[in-house]
């Protein structure tokens, strides 16, 4: 639902309509009357004594704070007001739907692992300590040095990722979109190289796949841990669905949301998989392309809500 106000810039002047959700706030200087005043002045072309009842200090902190505002409120549609409306998306939500789809895609790269490359997830280090444990004593034929080298990639990706980030302040920075780059490269080129090789795919081939999805797996979950979205790790969801099971019984204040993310996690993980599977039907590294893929948006559309974020200001 929306407000509309109706403009008049003087006598004899051609009116102008925006529409200012009714959630915004309706004074302040981030508020819809001074983003209609803005949207105005730029409409118009006033320029002359908008602004002449202010300091220029206070000039520059209402621009500053009502940047965003101005450029959800006062572009015309079309792409330009779809980035626009991307842009002062709050970060805290945007960060929670990209890392919703890094989790889609570890279930998609976890399939693929699992199923097309000897029974090894490059992602849910938790399942693979557990096959490795079981292959150890040679329980049900499962190999062993695949998982223990899909598990010495991950400690090498992370690792790699921790050392980068160390010292750093939690939220999305350049290093991160770097590392989420670098995965995204990763998973890309053992999808392609799988659908260049398909059909003489060997054991020591399966291996080094293995090995290098592992590697970014654990760069993307160091990633996501620097992001620090509440309850969703993109790589395993074991304490996400125990804390849906507590908030399930017990019940919060907050208990709505963050039922609402940890489902959301857990679903995206089973259904990625699920496509995953499928894929594999198809194509072994068709999985892995789109899973890349989403990790080559992830880590752009991320990088670029930063960065404009950072300018607004």
């Amino acid at each position: 639902m929306s407000l509309e106000v109706r403009l008049r810039s003087g006598p004899g002047s051609t009116r102008s309509r925006l529409r200012i959700p009714l959630h915004e706030r309706l004074f302040g200087w981030n508020g819809p009357a001074f983003v209609a005043a803005v949207a105005l002045r730029e409409r118009v072309g006033d320029h002359k004594n908008f602004f002449s009842f202010v300091s220029n200090s206070t000039r520059k902190e209402m621009m500053g704070k009502s940047a965003r505002s101005v450029a959800t409120v006062a572009t015309p549609g079309g792409v330009g007001r779809r980035l626009r409306l991307l842009r002062a998306a709050p970060a805290e939500r945007l960060h929670l739907i990209l890392m919703l789809a890094l989790t889609f895609s570890t279930g998609l790269v976890d399939a693929i692992g699992y199923l097309g490359l000897d029974r090894v997830f490059t992602g849910n280090m938790t399942g693979n300590v557990v096959v490795l444990g079981m292959a150890i004593t040679g329980g049900g034929h499962l190999p062993v040095i695949g998982p223990l080298l899909a598990l010495l990639g991950f400690i090498a990706g992370a690792a790699l990722a921790g050392w980068g980030l160390r010292g750093t302040a939690p939220g999305w920075l350049p290093r991160t979109t770097a590392f989420l780059t670098l995965a995204a490269l990763l998973v890309l080129t053992a999808g392609v190289a799988l659908v260049c090789i398909d059909g003489y795919v060997t054991a020591p081939t399966k291996i080094f796949f293995t090995t290098i999805l592992g590697s970014a797996m654990g760069l993307q979950a160091v990633s996501a841990r620097h992001i620090a979205v509440r309850d969703v790790t993109t790589v395993v969801v074991t304490s996400t669905i125990t804390a849906f099971a507590a908030i399930l019984i017990r019940g919060t204040r907050r208990g709505g949301s963050l039922m609402d993310r940890r489902l959301a996690a857990v679903v995206l993980i089973l259904v990625g998989a699920a496509i995953g599977a499928a894929l594999l039907q198809w194509q072994l590294g068709a999985g892995l392309i789109l899973a890349g893929t989403i990790l080559a948006v992830v880590a752009t559309v991320g990088a670029w809500h930063a960065g404009a974020s950072t300018s607004a200001y």
